[in-house]
């Protein structure tokens, strides 16, 4: 492995993969980069989103009397943000596709907005921005289908939109089509088998709420068993899996509202496996004499189509579980441990093959993962890869992290999420 490898410091925060698991689309800080998960593994695509900012501009005028004024004019133009900005909020945070895989949405802080890209497959990979949407608050999730793009944020607003419109409509004059009192998680687009459709919003507050579209302010049901924030959803036909800060994996029939499964992981999660950086909670959530209290969360549920099988990914851990799933119930039948901390896991070029972005904290100096039919880890895939990716990208300087707490885009959300309702009760 090259020796200039060291530079390459700041972790891609987000990847997704497309359906044949052939195209990596990465959020690396404040860029998004594609590249081709075969051959040569060539950079396809990147664009770094910045934020405008009004420069005054002095203007002076001698009027018909000979007296000379003075006027500031605004222009707007483009910057870097520096390190205090980098810390507060200026990040690219979340990458999705269309359901048909001819859309890109990305949430970015940068004006509080989302940016739509336009697909093109034919005769070459072809990225096109076609609009970058503002929203009244910072938005912190969204799904699509079809032509409708669904957009929940911070604040537990939900917004629709049209994905196929280049018009941007000011924030001003957006209005929710619901809400929560707390800050939304994910939110997810249902249809049932009569083409009913529904929309899933979910909270910090342990709340998983499914209303009608598009008469969103009627509300078909809450799902109740959490007790904690909800970080990762996955929608497995009739079935819902959702977990976060509790201890499992709750599985319920979003079309019935029944509870069906909880699936406890934390026994799972060995003492070699825990890192005080990560896990331990903050000193001022410690009590005096007692243990240490060690806080996990659940970052994303994955399902693998290949071998039908479920994948929790644990914040902050170097494994991956592997679960059976049949009539609502998980099983373990793997644990798959690596050298990195997984941040999130993505379908690879071959058939059951899967690719995963790490913090890059570890000895190994991988940006990406990837595992082999069968979850064993690929060393020579790996290191090609992660080669070809440095020798791509020769300037660094825009994602060296000298200092962490300026320059690294938040990849642990456990601290933020938990309300910690037995301090501050």
């Amino acid at each position: 492995m090259s020796t200039e490898f060291k530079h390459l410091t700041h972790p891609f925060q987000k990847i997704v993969t497309n359906k044949s698991g052939d195209l990596l689309l990465s959020l690396v800080k404040d860029t998004f980069q594609v590249y081709s998960l075969k051959g040569e593994f060539k950079k396809i695509f990147e664009y770094k989103d910045s934020l405008p900012i009004v420069v005054e501009e002095e203007i002076t005028k001698t009027d018909s009397d000979g007296k000379t004024q003075k006027k500031k004019k605004s222009k707007v133009t483009n910057y870097q943000p520096n390190k205090h900005q980098l810390e507060n909020y200026e990040f690219l945070r979340s990458i999705s596709l269309s359901r048909d895989e001819k859309q890109v949405y990305i949430i970015s802080d940068f004006e509080k907005s989302v940016l739509i890209f336009n697909v093109t497959y034919e005769p070459e990979y072809k990225f096109e921005l076609l609009k970058k949407q503002l929203f009244p608050k910072r938005p912190n999730c969204l799904t699509s289908f079809n032509e409708d793009l669904y957009i929940g944020d911070k604040f537990g607003d939900v917004y629709h939109i049209k994905n196929n419109d280049s018009v941007v409509v000011k924030p001003d004059q957006m209005k929710p089509i619901l809400g929560h009192v707390g800050l939304l998680t994910n939110v997810e687009h249902l249809e049932d088998d009569d083409g009913k459709k529904y929309l899933l919003s979910v909270d910090r507050d342990e709340h998983l709420k499914i209303s009608h579209l598009p008469q969103s302010y009627i509300l078909n049901k809450f799902i109740f068993g959490h007790k904690e924030f909800i970080s990762a959803v996955l929608i497995h036909g009739d079935y819902l899996l959702s977990a976060g800060g509790d201890d499992f994996v709750m599985v319920s029939n979003w079309k019935t509202g029944e509870v069906l499964d909880k699936f406890n992981f934390i026994d799972l999660i060995k003492d070699e496996d825990i890192i005080e950086k990560i896990h331990h909670a903050l000193p001022r959530f410690q009590k005096e004499g007692q243990d240490t209290i060690k806080e996990f969360c659940v970052s994303q549920l994955y399902y693998s189509s290949s071998d039908n099988k479920i994948i929790i990914i644990i914040e902050g851990i170097s494994k991956l579980f592997v679960c059976s799933f049949d009539k609502g119930k998980l099983v373990l039948e793997k644990t798959c441990a690596v050298n990195d901390v997984i941040l999130s896991v993505a379908k690879g070029p071959e058939e059951g093959s899967l690719i995963y972005n790490t913090n890059n904290q570890g000895k190994s100096g991988n940006l990406v993962g990837y595992l082999k039919s069968g979850y064993e880890f690929d060393e020579n895939y790996t290191k090609a890869i992660n080669s070809s990716f440095q020798l791509q990208n020769n300037d660094f300087k825009n994602f060296v992290v000298i200092n962490e707490e300026f320059d690294m885009c938040p990849i642990y959300y456990n601290h933020n999420l938990r309300k910690h309702a037995d301090v501050f009760p």
